[in-house]
């Protein structure tokens, strides 16, 4: 049980390592975030959070915690819930980008490189290709 309980929280603080990832790389690259994009995260932070907690103290029985968390672990989930509930009820509306993005100068620069890559090859393909 306590193998279970151990795998489920790597696993949960996994998925945190990869929300702040996933956080940083909107701020990097200034993706605008609108109240519905917001109550997602949100929400699914809080519940992650939460189950890491929950599972930590699951997995170490001698804390005497164990009960409390499954109650914790539960409320956390409705939270989510309620807080995804209320931030997808009614669309949001369309937000206008205050700066140009980082993520279309990046994008330009590696078509380049592509285009640059494939016609080196093309060229050695035509000069290995002539006998």
């Amino acid at each position: 049980m306590r193998a279970i309980a151990d795998l489920g929280r790597d696993l949960r603080q996994l998925q945190a390592v990869l929300l702040v990832c996933l956080l940083s790389l909107l701020a990097y690259y200034k993706i605008p975030m609108g109240k519905n994009l917001r109550g997602l995260l949100l929400g699914y932070a809080l519940f992650i959070g939460a189950d890491v907690i929950t599972l930590t103290f699951i997995a170490h029985p001698a804390t005497g915690f164990g009960s409390l968390m499954r109650g914790i672990d539960l409320l956390s989930y409705v939270a989510a819930l309620v807080i995804w509930s209320i931030s997808l009820w009614a669309p949001s509306p369309k937000l206008e980008r205050s700066a140009p993005s980082k993520i279309e100068d990046d994008y330009q620069h590696l078509a380049l490189e592509t285009r640059t890559i494939l016609l080196r090859a093309r060229t050695h393909l035509a000069r290995a290709g002539r006998p």
